[in-house]
């Protein structure tokens, strides 16, 4: 649990995101104060902060988005560093770096947004390479980006959120390309435009 005094900062933290998983826990991502974790049945905080000398712990202080997948797992999103995630029956973190030149990583280590779909695969939107779809099953990364020369590409590599309606279809928010809606089953971007 949190000290009093950091408890008492708690008001002064800039909040990125916040997350509520399967078991009632609130996840909280920080500007510059890493990952909290708050437990309304105890009333407890914890706190998740990177440490260079364990390579288990979270990577950096500036979470930017959080998601939980069908294994309870959390899944953590960076501003600067890549994707985390933390498991909840070892109590350790791994490390996915966004490594542009690697089909097999997350492609950006700016990661805006999280949302686990339907049949469980982890969907990333970056701020500077488009969407990746993750099969959490076996790791393997999937890369959508915008292609000028071809219009049914994402339509812009800076994806903000992320949402799949009822009907199976994604929907993403970008930054200058407007809405784009994903048909899985086409593998094709429909964009929306002002």
């Amino acid at each position: 649990p949190l000290s009093q005094t950091l408890i008492s900062k708690l008001n002064s933290f800039k909040i990125n995101t916040f997350f509520a998983d399967s078991k009632g826990i609130y996840w909280i991502g920080t500007e510059q104060e890493g990952l909290l974790t708050y437990n309304p049945k105890t009333k407890d905080f914890k706190q998740y902060l990177p440490n260079k000398s364990d390579g288990s712990s979270i990577s950096t202080l500036i979470i930017s988005s959080i998601a939980e997948d069908r294994m309870g797992n959390i899944w953590i999103g960076t501003w600067n560093d890549g994707l985390n995630k933390y498991n909840r029956k070892s109590g350790r973190f791994s490390y996915y770096s966004g490594d542009i030149q690697s089909s097999n990583s997350v492609s950006s280590n700016v990661i805006t947004s999280l949302n686990v779909d339907k049949n469980g695969l982890l969907w990333i939107g970056t701020f500077d390479n488009g969407v990746v779809c993750l099969n959490t099953t076996n790791e393997i990364f999937s890369h959508y980006k915008n292609n000028p020369s071809d219009p049914k590409s994402l339509s812009h590599n800076v994806v903000w959120r992320i949402y799949q309606d009822k009907s199976g279809s994604f929907w993403f928010g970008t930054f200058g390309g407007g809405l784009n809606k994903f048909n899985p089953e086409s593998i094709s971007f429909e964009s929306y435009q002002v």
